[in-house]
Order: structure tokens, then sequence, then C-alpha cells
């Protein structure tokens, strides 16, 4: 990333992942990721982008907790465009409760940017609350959202959930299932499964579908873990073990399998 952030014109993406990273990291005094953000903003500014340069320092005001949507807005006024940077703007200038003005710029957003599945679900969320909004308001988000990209994976995961949490659970199953079966190792995808089972009282069912995978794909060490650790839960130690050395087995020489299957001990 350090390197990315030398291209001239700028590469505001590699700027946006090492000022997030920089604030992330616990070892860091705030003082020092204060430093390093005004190092990239300057660094922004010598390459000529003058837009990230602002995003940059308002991006870091934000992390601070300070008022940041002023040199956010004025990033934007300078020709900044990315979904990000607009996003950040609209988080940072919203204000408790009912928020009109936040509603106005997150639609405005996702009506430039129609795949930003970020701005989508913080807007779902939002309108989920109902000191705020209304479930007639959520679901128009998520409609929305799935007609601009009918396979976003986050769309389809809370329009299962919605199906689960409106007692359509059939519904939310076969959508469960057709995402596992499309993408089983994908993290978000596991999560949403193993959640619906558990809110189901169906762990057992979880877990032979797991099970029955595991079997025809032993060297997927994701979904390996992910059974290994509901084992876990379950105190099914001895099953837990049983497949992890199935799966030692079946990577071969493999390193970073081999690597994936010791964090697993």
């Amino acid at each position: 990333l350090q390197r990315s952030t030398r291209f001239v014109p700028p590469f505001a993406p590699a700027f946006r992942a090492l000022l997030n990273e920089t604030w992330a990291q616990d070892e860091l005094s705030e003082q020092q990721k204060i430093e390093i953000s005004n190092q990239l903003a300057d660094a922004a500014l010598a390459g000529g982008d003058v837009a990230l340069g602002m995003e940059v320092r308002g991006l870091s005001l934000f992390h601070q907790k300070k008022p940041a949507g002023a040199m956010l807005s004025q990033a934007i006024a300078m020709g900044g465009k990315a979904p990000e940077l607009l996003f950040t703007r609209a988080l940072a200038v919203r204000t408790a409760g009912k928020d009109p003005n936040f509603e106005q710029l997150m639609w405005k957003l996702l009506a430039e940017h129609p795949l930003y599945d970020e701005g989508y679900s913080a807007l779902f969320r939002y309108y989920a609350d109902s000191d705020v909004g209304s479930i007639e308001d959520a679901l128009k988000v998520m409609s929305t959202w799935l007609m601009a990209d009918p396979q976003s994976v986050p769309a389809r995961l809370i329009e299962a959930s919605v199906d689960a949490q409106t007692g359509q659970t059939h519904e939310a199953e076969m959508r469960f299932d057709q995402l596992f079966g499309e993408d089983p190792d994908d993290p978000e995808i596991l999560d949403g499964v193993r959640g619906f089972y558990a809110r189901e009282g169906r762990v057992d069912d979880f877990v032979a579908k797991l099970e029955a995978y595991c079997a025809k794909h032993p060297q997927d060490t994701i979904v390996v873990a992910t059974l290994v650790n509901t084992y876990a839960d379950q105190k099914r130690i001895a099953d837990a073990s049983r497949l992890i050395d199935g799966t030692r087995i079946a990577v071969g020489n493999d390193a970073d399998l081999l690597y994936s299957i010791a964090q697993l001990y």
C-alpha cells in the first residue's frame, strides 16, 4: 500500500485503504495516526489531487470523531466523486434520530453509484430502526438494491433474513441454500446460513449441511474451520479432532492449506 501512494497521479483507493488501516492499528497512538494521515494528505496534494488531499484530511477528522462534514464537502466541491467519499460525508453530517438530510444524501449517493453495497446496507439499517423509519422504507431500499444488482450477496442475504423474520421460513431457507451452493466458503454467506439455522433452533441441520459438503470438498479449509468451530460450540471435541486430522491428510503437502489447518488445533 505504501508504494501505491507514490503513484502520480495519486491512486485514491490506496490512500483510503492505508488511512483506514492506520486508524485500525491499536498499537499506534492517536497522534501518530494523525501524523500519518497528514503525510498522506500532503502526498495527495503533492501529486496534484487536491480533492483527495481534502478527503484524506476529512477522513482523519472523521476517525478522530471531530466535525468532518465541511472538509469532506470541500473535497466533493473540488471534484471528488468516489462513493466512499460521498458515503463518509453523509455519515459525518448525520444527526441523531430521523435525519431527512442524511436520507437525501444517501439516496443521491445510490442514484450516482447504484452498485455501492455499503451505502444500501447503511440506509437499510437506518430505516429498519423503528425510531426513524419503517419496514416499508427498509424494504424499498432492499428492492432498489436488488433491482440495481440482482446478484449482490449482501442484498440477497438481507432478503433471506427479511423472509425469516417475517415468518417465510421456507423461502428464507431456499435463499440461504442457494447462496451457500453458489459460494460455500464466502464467510459472509456462512455467517448468514449459520445464523438462520441457529435462530430456527436447527443447528444440527446446519452441521449436517457442512458435513455433507466437507465430505466432498475436504480441502475447503474455510468451511472446515466453520464446522470445527460449530463442533467446539457443541462440545463435540472428538468430531472436531477427527475432521481436522482428515483435512490435514486431504491437503497433502500444500503449505498454505497446512498452515490454515494448523490454526485449528
